[in-house]
């Protein structure tokens, strides 16, 4: 009886080593689109200085999660073993803060939060699908208000389409160009009503 339960006892922890579920892998969307100064690719021209508050960034609740979640049509499949290595929100206002930073290299661009007085602008962004399909087409749609001396001008929407990639690697840098496409609206608006 004693052999028996030891049998058992050997089977049930090999069971409970070799079902251990991986680490899930985390993702960034990498770095920007290398933007410099010395080339001006992607300065866009503005005709004085300006500063520019950048509010967090409001995110669909079906993407909103750590996870990362893929779409093939009507399916949507969230990621156990592929998150976003922090909240989505703050990861794209950060982005954006940075590529409009590039953009506009004589603005003061910053996080509407950030202690100080209120900016000549302001910039709220709506993210309503940021999803696609590994080996297949990625979607960006975003809707983003800019705001001036506290109105704020009739919404644009936007939206954008990439080859995804075959890895959630791949995957994570196109939703990071696509974010960037973003960032150069925006700038241009900006850019325009200054």
């Amino acid at each position: 009886m004693k052999k028996t339960w030891a049998i058992l006892a050997t089977i049930m922890l090999a069971g409970c080593m070799g079902g251990r579920s991986p680490e899930p892998s985390f993702y960034t969307f990498g770095s920007g689109m290398n933007c410099t100064m010395d080339d001006g690719t992607c300065i866009t021209h503005q005709t004085s200085p300006m500063t520019v508050d950048v509010s967090r960034v409001r995110v669909a609740e079906y993407i909103d999660r750590p996870q990362m979640v893929t779409r093939n049509g009507v399916n949507v499949f969230v990621s156990q073993d592929n998150r976003w290595a922090e909240g989505l929100g703050g990861m794209i206002q950060r982005r954006l803060i940075s590529e409009l930073s590039t953009r506009l290299p004589s603005a003061s661009i910053k996080d509407a939060n950030f202690a100080g007085p209120a900016g000549d602008y302001s910039v709220f962004v709506e993210i309503n699908q940021m999803d696609g399909t590994l080996g297949g087409m990625g979607r960006l749609s975003a809707v983003y208000t800019i705001g001036k001396n506290g109105e704020l001008a009739r919404p644009r929407v936007v939206n954008y389409t990439a080859h995804m990639g075959d890895t959630y690697g791949e995957y994570a840098g196109m939703m990071g160009n696509l974010m960037d496409k973003l960032a150069g609206d925006i700038a241009r608006d900006l850019a325009a009503q200054n």
